[in-house]
């Protein structure tokens, strides 16, 4: 028999009740597999260190020591898309996404995140106005065409890879972004501005609100910042719990109000803010009420439709026709 030990025997000592949370995660996979047949990087690849069940692996390696470096497993956690698909087939629902980002945050505990990657986090994410103003000389030499030359050059990959690929994945962008419109006391919908319709797809979120205006809800944007994701998805708990208290309180002032996102993305963050603060019972609950009033923007319209819309445009037409125009 081999003297190699079982690694079943091993376990994690002396962790903190959020880790010791995601090693028990890590243990409900059973590797069976299933999750290979739906996660794009494992399909692409065929590398088990790139599929669900292997990162989970070696990140719980990483909760018992038995891998020194989390950085030596960083290729792994950093080529996750996080996009949750493997969680969706898997029977033990192991939530993969958030161990990704778990394990980017022990990267970044042991050799410090980027200087860059905190500034956003942590300073521009909570001003938007400041963002807006940031964004908007990048967005010029991008609507000039000067990025997509250097490019093409071969120049933006010797600054940093992912600046190109940055460049070849966003094919346009706006130099106007909607303005705000504070919601009234009474409103029915707090519309959240999201990120990435906001600074990237303006047209979306000007169409929502015009969908609102449509159906005759009171309704505006309150004075929220990011979600918090990118700091889930990296692992920086403290940046995101420091947004989320910020827009939670925001959230607040309109406490009878449906918060609709109409990014997907953000609206899954916000409906899961109190896993943020399982450690902190007061803003555990305010997460929690704020959260329970949140509704994806296509959730909510087939709500809405399923109760009746207000009259449509023309007799005899479908209540929800309205809609298409807008």
């Amino acid at each position: 028999m081999s003297d190699r030990p079982d690694i079943h025997t091993h376990a994690a000592q002396g962790l903190s009740a959020p880790d010791q949370k995601r090693y028990d995660d890590t243990l409900h996979c059973n590797r069976c597999g299933l999750c290979t047949s739906a996660c794009p990087t494992y399909l692409a690849t065929g590398n088990e260190g790139l599929s669900p069940r292997g990162r989970n692996q070696i990140f719980r390696a990483v909760l018992e020591g038995r891998l020194g470096d989390p950085r030596d497993a960083e290729g792994s956690f950093d080529t996750c898309l996080q996009c949750g698909i493997c969680t969706s087939v898997c029977f033990a629902e192991v939530p993969t996404a958030k161990l990704m980002g778990a394990a980017r945050g022990k990267v970044a505990q042991v050799h410090g995140a980027p200087l860059l990657q905190r500034f956003f986090l942590r300073f521009l994410l909570a001003r938007p106005k400041l963002l807006e103003w940031t964004l908007l000389p990048f967005f010029l030499v991008k609507r000039s065409g000067v990025s997509r030359f250097l490019n093409r050059l071969g120049l933006l990959k010797l600054v940093n890879p992912s600046l190109a690929a940055a460049e070849e994945l966003v094919d346009r962008v706006p130099l106007r972004f909607p303005r705000r419109r504070p919601p009234p006391a009474d409103a029915d919908v707090v519309q959240f501005v999201a990120c990435g319709t906001h600074y990237l797809m303006p047209e979306a979120e000007t169409a929502t609100t015009r969908l609102l205006d449509k159906l005759g809800c009171r309704h505006g944007r309150a004075d929220t910042v990011c979600c918090g994701l990118p700091g889930i998805s990296t692992g920086d708990w403290d940046s995101a719990r420091s947004l989320a208290r910020r827009n939670i309180a925001a959230l607040e002032k309109f406490s009878k109000a449906v918060v609709l996102a109409d990014d997907s993305s953000c609206a899954a963050t916000l409906k899961d803010y109190p896993s943020l603060f399982e450690d902190d019972p007061a803003w555990f609950l305010r997460a929690k009420a704020v959260s329970a009033r949140v509704k994806d923007l296509s959730e909510w319209i087939v709500e809405r439709g399923e109760s009746g819309f207000p009259s449509a445009s023309k007799a005899g037409e479908p209540a929800h026709a309205e809609l298409v125009e807008a």
